[in-house]
């Protein structure tokens, strides 16, 4: 498909005028043909033979001025307009294939241990308010140590664009085995994490031993203990041996 024509003012002259003269010795060769036993030497007293040559290598020109897209595609960046002048080495434009397009991820490297080619992914889709199932398509396993992330890749969704930016999530076993709690029950004291465990009425704080973090869940590493129960909300304001009337939460 087309996508630039470059315009060459003299070139396009010189074909014109090479088009007309090559259209009238051409019907002159073909008049007197008939009658000739040898073609070679017809062309060569008609004319047709040199001015087929330049003929072909003025239109071999301007065939080379189309810019046409070797596959099919949305154009991009438009870096030029009617008019521009150009130069070697120009950038015109950039055009891409939505259905080869993906999602460039930086997860944190501890994070990423345990996602793999095929994990189920999520992307929100701001304006239909709503998560879409896709899949991670390529996971890059060196670590970029000044942000301590690596590279995934998430396949996209149709109508996407370049350089848009969104929210994904991706499925991992990052929790399995492991204590978690909601990340509303860590608060900071002392620039410390700590959690209140609630045992008989009574809210004790429990300093804690932080690690993996999700969207909404966090690793307990030390602290407290499974069927412990912590409180998850309305905790800033309450000290340590406060009695306090839980309601259990199933999470």
């Amino acid at each position: 498909k087309l996508l630039v024509k470059l315009y060459n003012k003299e070139i396009e002259l010189e074909y014109q005028k090479l088009s007309k003269d090559y259209l009238e010795k051409r019907k002159k060769y073909e008049k007197l043909k008939d009658n000739s036993s040898d073609t070679i030497k017809l062309k060569i007293e008609t004319g047709l033979i040199d001015i087929e040559k330049e003929y072909l290598r003025v239109k071999k020109i301007l065939e080379n001025s189309e810019i046409r897209a070797p596959f099919n595609g949305i154009v991009g960046d438009l870096l030029i307009k009617k008019g521009s002048v150009l130069k070697k080495g120009d950038l015109i434009l950039s055009i891409y294939d939505p259905s080869s397009l993906q999602i460039l991820c930086n997860v944190f490297a501890d994070e990423g241990k345990e996602i793999e080619e095929g994990k189920r992914a999520y992307i929100y889709i701001p304006d239909k308010n709503k998560w879409i199932e896709a899949k991670v398509s390529e996971v890059e396993r060196k670590v970029d140590k000044r942000a301590n992330t690596i590279k995934v890749l998430v396949s996209s969704l149709k109508n996407m664009l370049p350089g848009e930016i969104y929210r994904v999530k991706i499925e991992t076993e990052n929790f399995k085995n492991k204590l978690r709690v909601t990340k509303s029950a860590v608060i900071y004291r002392e620039n410390r994490p700590l959690v209140f465990v609630v045992k008989n009425n009574i809210a004790r704080w429990k300093w804690v031993t932080l690690g993996i973090e999700g969207d909404s869940l966090i690793e307990i590493k030390k602290g407290v203990n499974p069927g412990d129960t912590v409180i998850i909300s309305n905790n800033f304001f309450i000290a340590d041996n406060t009695p306090v009337k839980v309601k259990l939460i199933n999470r």
